[in-house]
């Protein structure tokens, strides 16, 4: 997770140590990505296709993730044109994914499509705007309950996050 926050790893990843807690789809794709981001793309690379093969019918992965995965490789190669093509499969669904907003943004500005790349950053930066204020919201109607609440407590950590 450091890797998709950060960009720069204080360790080497290890996938495995995150597959032995579990191997869901949801998580397999988070590796995928977290990898293509590290450059490990034969890895990545594989474990897009395998969730290929096991989520067949799933639109969300067939749309989104698994082509995020694949236009992140096409990054790291140098292709932003294949990247944004790649992309463009998930537009219908990531306008609340500020994640998949910046990763398009990167495959165009990459491809010298900058109007295009300012419109995907200003989105995602829209969206993270819009969630501190809907955590300020919650705040305030919560501003009576037991502050040791598990929920509260995530809820100002991830707040937090966002400052």
């Amino acid at each position: 997770m450091e890797l998709l926050v950060s960009g720069k790893p204080q360790q080497k990843f290890d996938p495995q140590k995150v597959f032995a807690v579990s191997k869901s789809a949801d998580v397999k794709s988070w590796v995928a990505l977290t990898l293509a981001l590290a450059g490990r793309d034969a890895e990545a690379a594989h474990l897009a296709d395998e969730l290929a093969k096991e989520r067949p019918q799933d639109t969300w992965y067939r749309a989104s993730y698994i082509p995020a995965i694949r236009a992140q490789i096409e990054l790291n190669h140098g292709n932003p044109a294949k990247a944004v093509e790649l992309l463009k499969s998930a537009q219908a669904y990531d306008k609340g994914n500020a994640g998949m907003l910046r990763l398009r943004g990167n495959a165009f500005r990459m491809n010298h499509q900058f109007k295009e790349a300012e419109t995907e950053f200003l989105a995602a930066m829209k969206l993270r705007a819009k969630a501190r204020t809907t955590y300020q919201d919650f705040f305030v109607i919560w501003k009576d309950a037991d502050a040791d609440l598990l929920m509260l407590k995530a809820a100002k950590a991830e707040y937090g996050k966002l400052q």
